[in-house]
């Protein structure tokens, strides 16, 4: 009987362990697809914006320029990768595109604000 026993819990340990790697790959999976939707849908709105945008450049969490495609950095005769987004944007509409940028990130929205960007040689866009 205590021999049967041990087989038992033995069994039940191999597929609790079983059933928790199903469940742990399971989650995986579905986050993977999460994640690929949510790729998809970024690049889908950065080519609706490309469309009705002069300039689309992807920003990161302070504001640095992360992605700007080539004919944006010849736009701008500089290479924007790296740069504070910020500082391209004219003085009077500075205060108006942080307040967007706060409003789309505590809400989770997007956000569309038309500013005046200087360009080299001291051209606004």
């Amino acid at each position: 009987f205590f021999t049967l026993f041990i087989f038992h819990q033995g069994a039940r340990r191999n597929e609790c362990q079983v059933r928790r790697e199903w469940l742990a790959q399971s989650m995986l999976k579905r986050q993977a697809k999460e994640l690929k939707s949510s790729e998809s849908v970024a690049a889908g709105l950065q080519a609706v914006a490309g469309t009705w945008c002069e300039v689309v450049v992807l920003l990161g969490s302070e504001l640095d320029v992360v992605h700007a495609d080539a004919s944006v950095d010849a736009l701008f005769g500089r290479t924007l990768k790296g740069r504070s987004f910020i500082d391209f944007v004219e003085s009077q509409d500075k205060r108006r595109f942080t307040k967007a940028l706060e409003a789309a990130s505590s809400s989770k929205t997007i956000q569309s604000v038309p500013v005046g960007l200087q360009l080299a040689g001291g051209g606004v866009l």
